[in-house]
Parts: C-alpha cells; sequence; structure tokens
C-alpha cells in the first residue's frame, strides 16, 4: 500500500471554516478509490473539526458547524482497517504567513518518518495489529497518513491522534513520553499536554475507554481528548473491540456537551 501513487482531488476551501486553532499543522479526511484520494472536507488546524466527520461516519447523522457540512460519505476502509487523512502545514487561515511557518514545514519534511515511529510507538503500547503509515505526496507540503480504524471510534481518539501528530513534528528519535515531557517548541501545546498527560497514561496501562455515537447525541465538535470525560471505573479493551467496524456496537462513557442538535459552542483552540 504504501508504494501506491494517489491522486490528490482536493476542492475543499478552507477559509469558510471558523477555526478554532487556525495555524500550523493541518489536517482533513479523504476518501480512498483506489489510487484516488478526494479530500471530504477542508484540511483544518482545528482538530476539532475531525470529529463531525467520526460521529456522522458511525451514526449517518448530518452535522453544520462553524462553515463545515458533513454527511455520511463512507470514508472507513472496512476491508484494510483503515482511514485516510491528508495533512500540511499551513498559515494562518484568512490572514497569512506565521511565524514559525517556514519551521515548522522543514520538520514535518524532514521528519515525517520520525513522526510515523513516534505515532507507532503509542499504537504498539496500545496493541494495535495495525500501525500509522505515512506518506509524502507529489503534491508540495502534503502527507497522507493511513491511519488504523482503533483511531476513528471517538472523537476523543482522533483528537488524540492529531495531537500526537501536531507535536510529534519536531521528533527525531528516543524516548517519546520524555520528548513530550520536555516539549517546547510551541507553549500552547506543551500547556495542552499537561491537561492530556492523565487521560493518555491511563491509556498506556490500558484504560481505553469506548464511546458511543447515536443520532441522538448533542453536538461533538468540542469533544476531544481535553474534554471527553474518561469514566471513573476502569476499563480494559482490546482494539478489536474497541474498533470492529461503523455498524459495531461501541459501549458508552459519558462525555460533556451543552448544546443539543444545533452547535453553538465556542471554538476550542485545539
Amino acid at each position: 500500500m504504501s508504494k501506491q501513487k494517489y491522486i490528490l482531488i482536493d476542492n475543499q476551501k478552507r477559509g469558510k471554516l471558523c477555526e478554532g486553532r487556525n495555524y500550523g499543522f493541518s489536517s482533513g479526511f479523504a476518501k480512498r478509490e483506489a489510487n484516488k484520494l478526494t479530500m471530504v472536507m477542508p484540511i483544518t488546524a482545528c482538530g476539532d473539526f475531525l470529529a463531525e466527520p467520526i460521529h456522522s461516519e458511525h451514526t449517518g447523522k448530518s452535522w453544520s458547524i462553524y462553515g463545515l457540512n458533513y454527511s455520511k460519505q463512507n470514508i472507513f476502509d472496512d476491508k484494510n482497517g483503515f482511514a485516510y487523512i491528508v495533512a500540511g502545514i499551513l498559515p494562518i487561515n484568512n490572514a497569512g504567513k506565521y511565524a514559525n511557518q517556514d519551521r515548522d514545514t522543514k520538520a514535518l519534511a524532514d521528519n515525517y518518518k520520525h513522526l510515523e515511529k513516534f505515532i507507532n510507538w503509542f499504537e504498539k503500547q496500545f496493541k494495535l495489529d495495525k500501525f500509522t503509515q505515512i506518506i509524502k505526496l507529489k503534491e508540495e507540503n502534503r502527507y497522507l497518513f493511513i491511519v488504523p480504524l482503533f483511531w476513528c471510534a471517538g472523537t476523543y481518539l482522533i483528537s488524540l491522534h492529531k495531537f500526537l501528530s501536531r507535536m510529534g513534528i519536531h521528533y527525531t528519535g528516543g524516548d517519546c513520553m520524555a520528548y513530550l515531557d520536555n516539549f517546547n517548541q510551541e507553549s500552547g501545546d506543551a500547556n495542552m499536554y499537561k491537561q492530556i498527560k492523565p487521560k493518555l497514561q491511563k491509556m498506556l496501562a490500558g484504560e481505553i475507554p469506548k464511546q458511543i455515537m447515536t443520532n441522538k447525541d448533542y453536538c461533538p465538535h468540542n469533544l476531544g481528548i481535553c474534554t471527553f470525560v474518561f469514566p471513573k471505573d476502569k476499563t480494559t479493551n482490546t482494539a478489536a473491540e474497541l474498533y470492529g467496524g461503523t455498524n459495531a456496537p461501541i459501549a458508552k462513557a459519558k462525555g460533556t456537551i451543552t448544546a443539543k442538535g444545533v452547535c453553538t459552542l465556542s471554538p476550542m483552540k485545539f
């Protein structure tokens, strides 16, 4: 799969999105058909926009939030066990280049295979049987992330994958947790990691909560790794139990959302 040459079709407009985080490492889901990758959403710096596709693909419910309109498009590759995400380093939305854009663009270009190993380390700790692959596409500053469907089993999981991807662009080797503990390239991300670390440690210890999604749910936009509430009782799930396909039952872990049906939440810079 990794040797295949892909054709990227991207007719999406990022400028229509009202992003919380609006610069830097950015990504969006694509639908793969043979060697063709068609973007089903804009490539965005704001990880919260990955929640609506995840929720819609599991439940069939359509969402409209902050400029994103999304309906189920069957983007999950259940046969092979992957989803497809296209990423790159993007400027400030509708405003131009940010201070460290050249640094971050070079870091991703130089380190994307190190980033792959970084994410794979966590996947191995989670005892997955498939691992994220990163391929440089022929388009400038575009990378294909072939992502195990484990990460698509919940909004908090895809949020964590996005966060690790963003943090990991400067990783060049060594202890992965020590790298996160000592991360200083972006103060906002370093502070956010302090919130995420206790949950990540629970997951590394085998406590990976399942998240149920139904068409009666509230808006999932801000239900990422920072805000998703882990259950108080310990839960241990295998990757197969956590993701068994888009129609598989997924047990519930309570989350916190304040709007019903209509997304009126303020964007978070995630």
